[in-house]
């Protein structure tokens, strides 16, 4: 004879469970588990409920109960990783997430939650590895996860302090996703660190049409602008993004730089010491300010500012050109080569002791030093520009130096040497 469904003997619900009936999911399932204790579906839907609570501590238990019923099952070692993750436990959601990839290599979305999780956890290296596998996709990966990956892969280069890498990455995910806000943004800020600007203009732009209105693409455009030196776009541009986060110090301490750029000193006055009212010791405020002394010939107060912004590298670097202004050798390579130690990457420092090498008379010094800077930036015009006058005075003839130009080195020509070329 037939029997007729009895409560708690049909199947549990499957989630994700309608906000309204989430709780009565929840005791029902908790009723069904009592009487079921190795139901695995409903372990994991209650795993699932708790976690549209946005409980991930209620939800680990059954969650793990369910993994221990079927070691193997993908959902629910992806959820477990979830949850584990979001209670805190980042070794337990790796083991999980790793142990799931094993099973299925190809499964995207936890290569890409493995890879953000080691990230956070400093593990560049190996976030990298699995964030590279996550960009490259699979069939059937929704492209929102692959653009995911793409950006959260940019971040981890940029950290490691490849910036090229950076933006390739992020130009991969506007592949699959070409109008991805997010990347068109990173796409545009990296190609205004790398001084693209142009093309960075180009991409702000774009996202601009396709309707972003985030402050940050008012602002990569004033940056552009002024860094091509074309400071009335620079100052437009700013002040929009200005307008759009009142409260953002840098893109006023920005907006002052272009302000003073243009020749709008009192204006530019008006928003520096807006900042330091607010924030007295804004290392990035504190450099402006003593630009802005500095342009009204008041090399006192732009040298106590600047030491007052502390290790800030643009105002260290700021003092270092100071040095240099006064002609003291000595002091400028000191700071210049301070600068060097704390930024790896960055060929100024490099460029301007072989610069210094070169008033001092020693041009075997600044070769080295002018190769050291473009081990950093290869190709960099003016690096290229000094090594040739190096080596010209270093006896080995003027070819590199003429294949480079000598503009970039027009203030350090003898006549003589003027002549020659």
């Amino acid at each position: 004879m037939a029997r007729k469904g009895q409560q708690g003997s049909s199947p549990p619900a499957r989630g994700p469970f309608a906000p309204d009936h989430l709780e009565e999911a929840i005791s029902r399932l908790n009723e069904l588990i009592e009487r079921q204790p190795n139901n695995h579906e409903a372990l994991f839907q209650l795993g699932v409920a708790n976690l549209q609570r946005s409980d991930p501590i209620a939800a680990v238990p059954p969650l793990r109960r369910a993994a221990d019923l079927k070691p193997d099952e993908p959902r629910t070692l992806y959820l477990l990783g979830v949850a584990l993750a979001d209670t805190g436990d980042a070794g337990g959601a790796a083991d999980c997430w790793r142990h799931l990839l094993q099973i299925e290599p190809g499964q995207t979305v936890p290569r890409y939650m493995l890879g953000r999780l080691l990230a956070m956890q400093g593990r560049l290296d190996d976030a990298a590895a699995q964030l590279e596998q996550a960009l490259e996709g699979s069939p059937g990966t929704p492209p929102g996860i692959v653009a995911r990956s793409a950006e959260a892969l940019g971040e981890v280069r940029l950290a490691m302090g490849d910036r090229h890498a950076a933006l390739e990455a992020w130009r991969r995910g506007l592949q699959q996703e070409p109008e991805n806000l997010v990347l068109l943004g990173n796409v545009a800020a990296g190609l205004l660190d790398l001084g693209q600007f142009d093309d960075a203009i180009g991409v702000a732009q774009r996202a601009k049409r396709l309707g972003d209105k985030r402050p940050i693409i008012d602002y990569n455009l004033g940056l552009a602008s002024l860094a091509k030196g074309d400071v009335h776009d620079a100052v437009r541009h700013l002040r929009v993004a200005a307008s759009a986060a009142p409260d953002d110090l840098l893109i006023r301490v920005r907006l002052a730089g272009a302000l003073g750029a243009a020749g709008q000193t009192k204006a530019a006055w008006t928003e520096v010491n807006a900042v330091l009212a607010k924030s007295p010791d804004h290392a990035e405020a504190l450099t402006q300010a003593g630009a802005l002394h500095l342009a009204q010939g008041e090399q006192a107060q732009a040298e106590a500012l600047w030491t007052k912004a502390g290790d800030h590298p643009p105002a260290r670097t700021a003092l270092a050109a100071l040095e240099e202004r006064r002609q003291h050798w000595d002091q400028a390579d000191a700071l210049w080569q301070g600068l060097a130690a704390s930024e790896a990457t960055n060929p100024l420092p490099w460029l301007r002791r072989a610069i210094i090498g070169l008033r001092r008379g020693d041009p075997r010094s600044a070769i080295v030093l002018a190769g050291e800077a473009l081990a950093r930036a290869p190709g960099l015009p003016e690096a290229e520009a000094v090594l040739g006058l190096a080596e010209w005075r270093a006896g080995k003839g003027p070819d590199r130096l003429r294949k480079a130009g000598r503009r970039p080195v027009e203030s350090l020509l003898t006549p003589d040497e003027r002549k020659a070329l």
